[in-house]
């Protein structure tokens, strides 16, 4: 049998066998075996990332699964219930949305007595040791919700999970931001140098991004009302978007184009007049819109339309 993301598993000698002991490395032992029933979902798999949902019980490493080998740091999200943690001797409840990190080549576990909901992030002892030194003072250390490098990390590894990258090249990044931004979550977060700044300008940016593209239909979408959403000023925010080589208004452009575009080609007829096109995603100006579409595409609405001609 294999694994289906996100399909639910009801059978607890199916999870340690596929789950726990494969892709988590862990066991799980259920406060009621036959009301037992988990989901993972792992995000994406050129990272080391799941999130779990489970019914109530405690996901733990003991002394025999320890002796794998495995060393990371791992970052445990609570993303729904309250959340039992223990390792060390010491214990500490995560709330939602806060977090706190493990270390796999010790005995540790997870427990709650209801249903509950967590995300994983593995980061390699090795790597994160030599950005950060002291990484192993910060296990059991409660990292509150409403830390902005914890935020946008979970933020920026949400998108990867929905648009993984395909180019080798590019999953290094990732991973390198990753990383980096991990050695925000410190206590003493002041270290901060050149590459962490960089890793947390990118996750704005791509927080900054996700919400674009949920809202860009919006025709009051603003600089001012993204940057709000994120907790930046609307001045850092434009410049987020210079330094990658297109303005927010440029980018809120495509992606209405883009969208207009779609909906022209479209076969099934229902997307309307040109002009109820253009307004349904964002546009307000019908002029504009048409001189941006010819400048993007090299044709008009219309001949795209008649046409169907494939977008550059």
């Amino acid at each position: 049998m294999t694994l289906t993301p996100g399909k639910s598993i009801s059978s607890i000698k199916v999870w340690r066998d596929i789950v726990g002991r494969r892709l988590l490395n862990l066991d799980f032992d259920p406060v009621s075996p036959e009301e037992f029933w988990a989901k993972v979902e792992p995000i994406p798999s050129h990272l080391r990332t799941a999130r779990v949902s489970q019914s109530g019980g405690c996901s733990f490493r003991d002394a025999e699964l320890v002796r794998d080998g495995d060393d990371v740091y791992s970052l445990a999200v609570c993303r729904r219930g309250r959340i039992r943690v223990i390792q060390r001797g010491r214990e500490i409840v995560l709330g939602q949305g806060d977090a706190a990190f493990l270390r796999t080549s010790e005995i540790g576990s997870l427990a709650s007595a209801t249903s509950f909901t967590h995300c994983s992030i593995m980061f390699p002892a090795a790597d994160l040791l030599r950005l950060a030194p002291d990484a192993d003072q910060w296990v059991m250390r409660r990292i509150p919700a409403r830390t902005e490098a914890l935020r946008l990390l979970m933020a920026y590894v949400g998108s990867v999970g929905r648009q993984p990258p395909q180019d080798p090249a590019v999953q290094d990044m990732v991973r390198r931001h990753l990383l980096e931004a991990a050695t925000l979550l410190g206590p003493d977060n002041g270290r901060a140098g050149a590459p962490a700044d960089s890793s947390l300008r990118a996750m704005r940016l791509c927080a900054a991004q996700d919400i674009i593209a949920q809202r860009f239909c919006e025709p009051d979408l603003s600089v001012a009302v993204v940057a709000a959403s994120i907790g930046i000023s609307p001045r850092y925010l434009q410049r987020l978007f210079e330094c990658a080589g297109q303005s927010f208004t440029q980018h809120v452009s495509e992606l209405r184009l883009r969208a207009a575009y779609a909906l022209l080609q479209s076969d099934d007829g229902n997307a309307g007049r040109i002009t109820d096109v253009a307004l349904g995603v964002g546009f307000s100006d019908i002029s504009h819109f048409n001189r941006s579409f010819r400048r993007l595409f090299g044709e008009t609405p219309t001949a795209v339309r008649s046409r169907g001609i494939k977008p550059h």
